[in-house]
């Protein structure tokens, strides 16, 4: 935001509107919508500064007559792939900050106001995201959340982790401690980028948090990765991470479905990211995708030995980068799938719950 912004970034002279966007996605998770919506209301920043919107693919009475009560605007779309509705939101929305909560997600009271502050201090901070506290279906927090490659490794992480230029390339070896695009109910993005990846963003499915880490990355904007535990991630049954519900066939299914998704939106990143003629980015998103070709092959059956192995290269490639050390459990179990495929997936699908 330029230095002519009021407290809030209103421009001088500019009419009244949001700082603020924040635009709820519902999945068709009724149990968890009201306690995601309810988190954003009870911000300790002044509730002219931000904007709800919720866009859903349903219509429920009680959770409609809740929303209008509290100013939240309510969109119904068909059911659609979570980049529709980010679209769909982004769209109807007014705020000069974007931020995404996903209806199994929860911000903690003073999320908004951290946001904010970090803006203002920055004028030319284009992206933010903060760490996360992982919580049960009953929203208890989880000690171990079952989920491996989720919670980062936190030593060290007491300070924000900056992203600027003209060095912003420098402390690259840091980010696999913070997963900085991972959960877009974690992060938040200047509208000026939003604007720029439209076009990008309207061919995703559902890696719209990897895209505005990478808008940013690319752009002239700072990047922000800050270590306190503002939202709280959902642990439950139909995580797309977990599988949800159904026989092992079933399960297994849809996250092969997931991973082929993934590997299509990231297609599309490395476009944007192509375009915007910064190498560094364009080798981090070639090692998501690394990572994504072994999660795709550790999760279908139809993998072969020969299929590993043609993997192997592609990711000693990419060992420095951080989306390679994040999973890097997973890229040295390359070596069981090489040696037994089989034996690996056992492996992999015991680790995911899947029997």
């Amino acid at each position: 935001m330029d230095e002519s912004r009021g407290a809030d970034g209103e421009s001088a002279g500019a009419a009244p509107g949001p700082t603020v966007s924040v635009i709820v996605l519902a999945h068709d998770r009724r149990q968890f919508l009201r306690g995601a919506v309810e988190s954003v209301v009870g911000q300790d920043l002044p509730r002219t500064s931000y904007e709800i919107i919720v866009v859903k693919g349903f219509s429920d009475p009680a959770i409609d007559a809740y929303l209008a009560n509290i100013g939240a605007e309510s969109i119904v779309v068909p059911p659609t792939p979570g980049a529709f509705k980010v679209v769909t939101g982004i769209r109807r929305s007014r705020g000069r900050i974007i931020l995404i909560l996903d209806d199994d997600d929860v911000f903690e009271p003073s999320r908004l106001r951290a946001v904010v502050d970090a803006f203002r201090r920055r004028p030319m901070l284009g992206f933010f995201s903060n760490q996360m506290t992982f919580i049960g279906p009953d929203g208890t927090p989880l000690r171990r959340h079952g989920v491996h490659d989720l919670a980062p490794r936190r030593g060290g992480m007491k300070e924000p982790l900056l992203l600027e230029e003209p060095e912003k390339d420098r402390n690259l070896s840091q980010l696999s401690r913070w997963k900085p695009d991972f959960n877009a109910s974690s992060g938040a993005i200047r509208r000026e980028l939003v604007d720029r990846t439209m076009p990008y963003l309207e061919r995703l499915r559902i890696t719209v948090d990897t895209l505005f880490f990478f808008a940013a990355l690319c752009s002239e904007y700072s990047v922000q990765l800050d270590p306190r535990l503002l939202t709280r991630y959902r642990i439950h049954g139909d995580n797309s991470t977990r599988a949800g519900p159904g026989n092992p066939e079933a399960r297994l299914g849809r996250l092969i479905d997931v991973a082929r998704q993934t590997e299509a939106d990231y297609r599309v990143i490395r476009e944007f990211v192509a375009r915007a003629g910064r190498p560094f980015a364009l080798r981090l998103i070639e090692a998501r995708m690394a990572v994504n070709h072994l999660t795709l092959a550790s999760r279908d059956p139809q993998s072969r030995r020969r299929t590993f192995t043609g993997l192997v290269p592609e990711l000693v490639r990419h060992l420095d980068t951080y989306p390679v050390r994040e999973d890097f459990l997973g890229v040295l179990a390359t070596g069981l799938f090489v040696l037994s495929p089989s034996l690996g997936r056992a492996v992999y699908q015991r680790q995911l719950g899947i029997r």
